[in-house]
């Protein structure tokens, strides 16, 4: 199993450092697959531009309300926020992806987030969501993960079908592909066939706590499923 952590990857804290002069960023259209028109901040050309291109954003560009500067061939375009994503984790040997969107920031850093097995077949699993970690099953056919405030979206990726699971968390994967999650009262639960089948009961999770005054306890997920030698699922 692979694991693809997001929520660390997303936002201005956790990009700041890394990136003294801009961030490298990548451009969607309104639609999958489309265009973006894009205006000059200043001098230069109006331009569409594919979807899932490459700029730099650069922060001390001013632009509009709603919008940021991006640098594309040493062109600076004013993109709204919608728009404009940062790569969210590595991709898988396929390529398949998460993009992060529209990002702001207040309590926690909030974005939407996209799964993209191409930009033109990308499907948006979350709107402003926080605390996100996606997860890639043991192989390209096998279920897609995505936890985002104490709810678990599993993408199924033959039919890009998303179904949300309240609650859910600690993903995992038998060897043939099957997935296995927590709950946060200790439920030990499979799905099969698109279906949730409880398993049994374990120690229980606690949900996120606190406020910014007192400080914010994260969620802490019962631990997921594992498998002994006989690929019979385990759990405590």
């Amino acid at each position: 199993m692979s694991k693809l952590v997001l929520a660390l990857c997303v936002g201005p804290l956790a990009m700041s450092t890394a990136y003294a002069d801009g961030e490298p960023v990548i451009l969607i259209a309104s639609q999958p697959g489309g265009k973006l028109a894009l205006q000059p901040l200043q001098k230069g050309a109006a331009r569409d531009v594919p979807d899932g291109a490459s700029g730099m954003r650069d922060y001390d560009a001013k632009a509009p309300e709603g919008s940021v500067g991006v640098k594309i061939d040493n062109v600076f375009y004013a993109v709204k926020l919608a728009n404009v994503c940062v790569a969210s984790g590595e991709p898988r040997a396929d390529g398949a992806r998460f993009i992060a969107c529209n990002e702001s920031s207040g309590d926690f850093p909030h974005a939407d987030l996209w799964y993209v097995p191409t930009f033109a077949k990308r499907i948006k699993v979350t709107d402003g969501g926080s605390d996100q970690q996606g997860f890639f099953g043991p192989s390209a056919t096998a279920p897609i993960v995505v936890v985002a405030d104490e709810k678990s979206y599993v993408i199924d990726p033959a039919t890009a079908k998303i179904t949300p699971i309240e609650n859910a968390g600690s993903p995992s994967w038998s060897s043939d592909g099957v997935l296995y999650y927590r709950t946060l009262d200790g439920g030990a639960w499979k799905l099969d066939a698109g279906k949730p089948v409880k398993l049994g009961k374990g120690k229980k999770g606690k949900s996120s706590s606190g406020d910014l005054n007192s400080g914010i306890e994260p969620t802490k997920w019962p631990a997921p499923v594992t498998f002994d030698k006989a690929g019979k699922p385990t759990w405590k």
